[in-house]
């Protein structure tokens, strides 16, 4: 489920990812326009991956999980594993033209991310790759398992330090002792 977050770190990266989705919106458009010209469908994916591992390290699953069905769709473009490539191309770049709309929302409202909004545009991209399309569950289902992997590891985490602070308290303390007795005593520290 989307949750609300602090957008300060999309606020410091936005500026530079909405440059980097739109030198990916215009390598595809170089890519159709030279009917199938693969260096320029090269960088659109390059640049796609970077703005999903960007969106991955904030924890914007939805915007994310769009970012990855485009690399998607611009990598079967590229295998040439579509029938028709050209027809395949219009989902991706009207993606292209909705997820900075959808980054600045979420950076202007300090709005909650909901991958559920953007179900439609996923949808296009899988059907014009041929691949299943997915229900609002799923999207729900995905980010569920997210926070519950992330606070599991919150916990570990946590548990681990806990344990070292309790190991290593015995040896601190005896270090202090050492070196309070006498401040020239070098075995202490």
């Amino acid at each position: 489920m989307g949750r609300t977050r602090g957008f300060s770190g999309l606020t410091w990266v936005s500026g530079e990812l909405g440059l980097v989705i739109r030198e990916a919106r215009d390598a595809l458009e170089k890519y159709v326009e030279d009917e199938g010209e693969t260096g320029a469908l090269t960088q659109a994916i390059a640049h796609l991956s970077q703005v999903r591992g960007v969106l991955q390290m904030l924890h914007l699953s939805g915007a994310a999980r769009l970012a990855e069905e485009m690399q998607a769709s611009a990598t079967a473009l590229l295998e040439a594993k579509l029938k028709n490539p050209q027809e395949a191309a219009e989902p991706l770049m009207l993606a292209l033209i909705l997820l900075p709309d959808y980054i600045e929302k979420l950076e202007t409202t300090d709005g909650e991310d909901l991958p559920t909004l953007l179900l439609d545009t996923i949808n296009d991209l899988r059907r014009s790759r041929g691949a299943s399309i997915l229900q609002e569950t799923d999207l729900i289902l995905a980010d569920l398992i997210q926070s519950i992997a992330t606070e599991r590891v919150s916990e570990d985490i946590a548990g681990a330090v806990q344990a070292l602070a309790q190991r290593s308290r015995p040896r601190l303390l005896k270090g202090l002792l050492t070196w309070l007795k006498g401040p020239n005593n070098q075995s202490g520290i």
